[in-house]
Parts: structure tokens; C-alpha cells; sequence
């Protein structure tokens, strides 16, 4: 009898040591939000009825250990029935798997937790390491599909060419870009140095 009592407690140390190590290897997404406004008596009976507000928001996806992407807000609310924050001057910052960086910005967002889905409003802007710049009034990016999508018209511009589009999609992992309707191109020469390469 004292013989299993030890194997169970051997067994009970062991899987709080695997939990801790799996917690310890694979943090979660963190969500820091500091509240930093004081508010008159009328103010507050009318957020309780309504969201938290905040200031100064900042999101990270982790997953498997790697920082996939992350946001910064100026300040924003929490929808405590959808579980959504509400972001004001909000930027994204995406590290995709091939490397770099690709940046994003806009006048308001907001990021559904339940479904991870960020959505930004309001003269969004895009750039990547290679000079490449994006500009829309609106697009989304979901986490499940790893998929940036909009059906607003889209300008993509990169220092030989410009595309004009209504919509468009971005796979992350592979990096491809469909445009989606209404087309338009222009591509700028280069010209060739004085070596004549």
C-alpha cells in the first residue's frame, strides 16, 4: 500500500512538472491593459452599464513559442458580451515566417478574442522591409486563415510599380497577394547604371 502512495505521488510531481515546463515553453498571448483615467461619478455608472475604458493597449500572439504578431492602441474599450476590444490609433506588426517585418496602421480597430480577428478602419496604412507601402480604408486579418482581406479599393505601390484594385487578399505564411476585382497596373522602368549590367 505505501508502495502505491509513492508511485502516485511520483506521478502527481511529474505531471505538475510537465505543466510547468509546458506553460514555461509555450506562453500564451498576453494582453496587458492599463487603465490610467479617473472618471467623474456620472461617467462611471455610465461605463459600468456600458465597456471599460483603457489606455495605452498592447496585444501579442504567441503561439508554439514564436511571436507571430502584435498591437499597440493609443486607447480603446472592452465589449464584455463579444469579448472584442475596441482600439483607438492602432498599430499591427506582423513577423511572418519567411522574415521581415510588415506594418500596419490605422484611425480605429478592433480585435475579436474568441475569433481572433482584427479589424482596422479608417485610413490604413501598410509597409514592408522592401519598401513596399499599402493604403485602404479598411481591411481584416484573421488569425485562423493567417489571411489579411479587404473589399475596399486597395492602392499597393513599391518603388517600380503601383496597383490599383477594389479588394485584395495576403496570405501570410506564403506571402502571395491576389487582387480581387478592376484591376490596374503600372509598372516603371528601371534603368539601367552606367556599367551597362
Amino acid at each position: 500500500m505505501r508502495k502505491v502512495r509513492f508511485i502516485l505521488l511520483g506521478m502527481l510531481l511529474l505531471l505538475l512538472l510537465g505543466c510547468l515546463l509546458y506553460f514555461r515553453l509555450r506562453p500564451p498571448a498576453t494582453l496587458n491593459i492599463n487603465i490610467a483615467r479617473t472618471v467623474s461619478q456620472p461617467e462611471r455608472e455610465e461605463q459600468e452599464q456600458t465597456e471599460p475604458q483603457a489606455k495605452q493597449i498592447t496585444y501579442n500572439y504567441v503561439e508554439d513559442g514564436i511571436h507571430k504578431w502584435g498591437l499597440v492602441a493609443d486607447s480603446g474599450n472592452y465589449d464584455i458580451k463579444s469579448d472584442t476590444i475596441h482600439l483607438n490609433k492602432v498599430k499591427v506588426v506582423f513577423y511572418p515566417e519567411k522574415g521581415g517585418e510588415l506594418h500596419l496602421e490605422a484611425d480605429e480597430g478592433s480585435y475579436d478574442q474568441t475569433r481572433q480577428l482584427v479589424w482596422l478602419t479608417g485610413n490604413v496604412k501598410g509597409r514592408d522591409d522592401q519598401g513596399m507601402t499599402l493604403h485602404t480604408e479598411s481591411l481584416t486579418y484573421e488569425e485562423a486563415k493567417r489571411l489579411v482581406d479587404t473589399d475596399a479599393p486597395v492602392v499597393v505601390a513599391g518603388p517600380a510599380f503601383t496597383i490599383r484594385s477594389i479588394g485584395m487578399q495576403f496570405y501570410m505564411p506564403t506571402q502571395e497577394v491576389r487582387f480581387k476585382q478592376r484591376v490596374d497596373s503600372v509598372f516603371i522602368p528601371q534603368s539601367e547604371d552606367s556599367s551597362g549590367r
